[in-house]
């Protein structure tokens, strides 16, 4: 308003001086932190430079298009294009087979088991100790009520003694049930989270990377705030309502490896400096605020900049990538949001310049594992933590491992000398098709009259000719060129043959020979896999350890840590089940199925016994999951005591102990040593 002057005392001038210095400082600080940052990302990203162009190659063989240099050759001939598309039906068909072997019809590849000797925490060991005596207590009180005898502290004491070893088993057996109780708790609530943070969708997708590019990369547990997941809320007075959820869930997501930088000699991808590539959305980017440790003036300002498009930092490769992936247009014209993601060391000394907590920091010489966002064009880092766990939410696997290198060798790659000759043959043969199909003629123009148009032919036509002089001869002459396709169909076959040995994918597998239903039995796919080869068998393995057992882990550890629900916490070990040992196990329990059916006879009772058919159906019990073998087939009770029969009391009594504390007579000594050893399971 015109008139108003705005007066400030001199404290509140020196205050925002202050302010302003803090904010140029800490600007430069961040700028430093940012110029570390991309210091990396330029380094790892030259490093990368031919695996792009692995890369495009690999995609391009699958989708069936010759790379552009290879395709200026061939059309310099102006003969045939065609591309034989095998490596997409290999491709395809390995896809397929790990599909299968990933099936929820045969189960989860994976289970979380207690420890040989799980650790609980102590108040639960106390609980259970106390249970334990409270049985040998009640059965005292019960030996007293009977026989009228009174059991002395010292003589209870003695009887635990003598029962130690039974204590011993109760006690484990105890801990080893409220372990198990956790543990399936902790197993239900991952999937939970699995089936709800899309892990399904991104594994399939992953594997479609690691047949394509060799290798595959699996992110989660990522922690990601979701406010659009619609819910219906009942109101204070009855009535539902719509709303949106605003938690924060994890989510599992596949990483593109044209989005992975490692450094160049990083083999696993907890070594080095690694940087993930991320073109986040504004709503994606917009739910990190309030999230801890992000800032939220600086998303602030990058959702403000990004509103008409960020332009500036396009990749050398993101066109050509996008043109081989189907995507067409000018990619640069987007409002996505690009954060370099990195995760590596930072020197503590500039993590304390931008402004980290020092009792984070306690030695600014060492380095620190740090995950922090910069992003792309700017020099915001708008998210810098530290890395507590010491470890990446990747996972990495490869179809074959090249050792000494990050990147493994994709199926592409295995076929591609292959692949070559049978798209060479299968061009041969199209234009020796085209050519052996028709006659081709031969023209003397020298002895056709003036004016006649030889460039043309049909049936029926008739030539004017001039035989002058020594110009004789046939005008018009025509030849068949010798068909070769035979020769060349053997060539393509011999190499489509050496393609199935290389690729270790028959061409069974992808229905070129009749094999029927055979993968629909258990005994049936585990033949399916010895006739297939090995490479397949080993790379479900390495997907197993490298991938699903690594994703299952971090997701226990995140629990562990952030989950509040102490009741689900224990100490567990991941165990993976390939395909083949899921037909293993198919095939026993097949077995013990048709064992307790032909033993469930008067004969076989009488040889086993009760003891052993319940040992039978406590094995049967535990192999299904939801059921409690220890709840459905209890445990017999420890007898500490003899047997009482109401209204008959022994006549033995227990020992009694003189001053000393010795056994007062030796007889009575005897008789409570042969009660109490009568009194075991």
């Amino acid at each position: 308003m015109p008139g108003l002057l705005l007066i400030k005392n001199n404290q509140q001038i020196e205050s925002e001086l202050n302010q302003s210095e803090i904010d140029t400082n800490k600007k430069q600080f961040e700028s430093r932190l940012a110029s570390y940052i991309r210091d990396v990302w330029e380094q790892n990203k030259r490093a990368k430079i031919d695996v792009e162009q692995r890369f495009l190659k690999s995609l391009r063989q699958r989708s069936g298009e010759y790379d552009p240099a290879k395709l200026a050759m061939i059309r310099l001939t102006e003969g045939s294009e065609i591309f034989s598309m095998l490596t997409y039906i290999k491709c395809v068909a390995a896809e397929a087979w790990l599909a299968e072997a990933y099936s929820p019809v045969r189960g989860k590849s994976w289970s979380l088991a207690a420890t040989p000797i799980p650790e609980l925490p102590s108040d639960v060991i106390n609980k259970i100790n106390h249970r334990v005596f409270e049985q040998i207590y009640i059965a005292t009180q019960a030996y007293q009520d009977e026989t009228g005898l009174i059991v002395t502290p010292e003589e209870f004491n003695e009887l635990a003694q003598l029962h130690t070893e039974e204590l011993k088993e109760k006690i484990v057996k105890a801990i080893e049930t409220e372990a198990k109780k956790s543990i399936d708790r902790m197993s239900k609530k991952i999937d939970d989270q699995l089936t709800e943070g899309g892990f399904e969708e991104s594994f399939s997708d992953v594997r479609t990377d690691l047949v394509t590019f060799g290798t595959g990369l699996l992110k989660g547990p990522t922690p990601r705030r979701k406010t659009d997941e619609l819910k219906h809320i009942q109101s204070p007075t009855g009535e539902w309502e719509i709303g949106y959820s605003d938690e924060v869930l994890v989510e599992y997501d596949r990483l593109s490896p044209f989005d992975a930088y490692p450094e160049d000699d990083a083999v696993d991808i907890q070594d080095g400096n690694f940087i993930e590539y991320m073109r986040m959305s504004q709503d994606d980017f917009g739910d990190c605020l309030g999230m801890k440790g992000y800032n939220d003036k600086y998303i602030q300002t990058i959702l403000e900049e990004s509103k008409y498009g960020n332009s500036s930092t396009r990749l050398p490769i993101d066109q050509e990538r996008a043109n081989v992936e189907g995507r067409q247009g000018n990619i640069g014209n987007t409002k996505r949001i690009n954060i370099i993601n990195f995760w590596g060391s930072v020197p503590g000394s500039l993590l304390l310049e931008w402004g980290m907590d020092g009792s984070q920091i306690p030695n600014p010489n060492l380095n620190y594992n740090v995950n922090a966002w910069l992003v792309d064009g700017t020099e915001y880092v708008v998210k810098s933590v530290l890395n507590v766990t010491r470890t990446r939410p990747y996972s990495k696997i490869c179809f074959e491992k090249i050792p000494g290198s990050f990147w493994g060798k994709s199926l592409p790659e295995v076929v591609r000398d292959d692949q070559d000759m049978c798209n060479g043959t299968a061009r041969a043969i199209q234009n020796n098709e085209a050519f052996s199909s028709l006659p081709m003629s031969q023209i003397d123009i020298s002895k056709l009259v003036d004016g006649s148009n030889s460039t043309k032919l049909w049936a029926g036509r008739t030539f004017q000719t001039d035989t002058k002089g020594m110009n004789a001869g046939k005008a018009v002459e025509f030849y068949q060129p010798p068909s070769v396709v035979l020769q060349l169909l053997a060539v393509f076959e011999k190499f489509s043959r050496s393609m199935d040995e290389k690729s270790g994918i028959p061409a069974f597998v992808h229905g070129a020979a009749n094999s029927g239903s055979i993968a629909n039995t258990a005994s049936g796919f585990s033949m399916f896999i010895s006739m297939a080869g090995k490479i397949i068998a080993n790379l479900i393995q390495h997907i197993d350890k490298k991938g699903v057992a690594t994703i299952i882990k971090r997701t226990y550890n995140y629990n562990m840590i952030y989950d509040k629900d102490n009741s689900i916490k224990g100490d567990a070990n991941v165990v993976v089940r390939g395909s083949s040992s899921l037909v293993v196990k198919e095939q026993e329990e097949i077995r013990k199925a048709e064992f307790m059916r032909d033993t469930n006879n008067p004969t076989d009772l009488q040889i086993m016994g009760v003891e052993g058919r319940k040992e039978l159906l406590r094995d049967r019990i535990n192999s299904i999951n939801s059921l409690d073998a220890i709840k459905i087939i209890p445990d017999d009770p420890i007898q500490f005591f003899p047997m009482i029969t109401k209204g008959n009391v022994p006549q033995e009594t227990l020992t009694t102990r003189d001053v000393a504390g010795n056994p007062a007579g030796g007889v009575e000594a005897n008789q409570f040593k042969e009660v109490s050893e009568r009194g075991g399971i």
